[in-house]
């Protein structure tokens, strides 16, 4: 092929010329599923290496964007009042990636929008140490925030059920 005199060529990410890096640049797009009231907002953190990207969305099935990026790998954290945080890993490769993500309300084990008799036999269970929760159904469990899922947890969660105490 013909190259242009004065025209620069970038190979894998460099120009030979000044033997500088050239960052390939990605976007990052998806939908954010949340519950509970559509007005509030629901924050996006993106990290990389001591660096944060930050946008907010509105609604309970929104499409969120992070354009021109920098390729690699980051951690894409989401969060949402009275919702439990969710951290994704997601590799944005230099072209458009796509990372759905979901985040359930405190107590909502099972991710149906509801804290009810459902989630209090499953938060039962591993309070009992008949049946585990791990990563964020845990977290999810855990309404007091104490790292531990116990008898508390599933005594919030089942007022919470039972409309005598909500957690919401």
């Amino acid at each position: 092929s013909m190259v242009n005199v004065g025209q620069t060529i970038i190979y894998n990410g460099v120009d030979p010329t000044v033997n500088e890096n050239t960052p390939i640049l990605a976007t990052l797009k998806g939908e954010v599923k949340s519950f509970g009231d559509e007005t509030d907002e629901i924050t996006l953190r993106l990290f990389k290496d001591g660096e944060e990207k930050v946008c907010t969305v509105t609604g309970n099935s929104a499409e969120y964007v992070f354009a021109d990026i920098e390729s690699g790998t980051y951690t894409l954290e989401v969060s949402k009042e009275n919702h439990v945080t969710r951290a994704y890993e997601v590799n944005a490769d230099g072209e458009s990636t796509t990372q759905d993500a979901k985040i359930h309300l405190i107590g909502d084990i099972n991710g149906d929008g509801k804290a009810n008799t459902l989630d209090v036999a499953r938060v039962n269970a591993c309070a009992r140490g008949i049946s585990g929760l791990l990563g964020y159904e845990f977290a999810c469990a855990d309404t007091s925030g104490d790292g531990k899922v116990n008898t508390l947890d599933v005594s919030r969660i089942n007022a919470h059920a039972r409309s005598i105490s909500m957690l919401w």
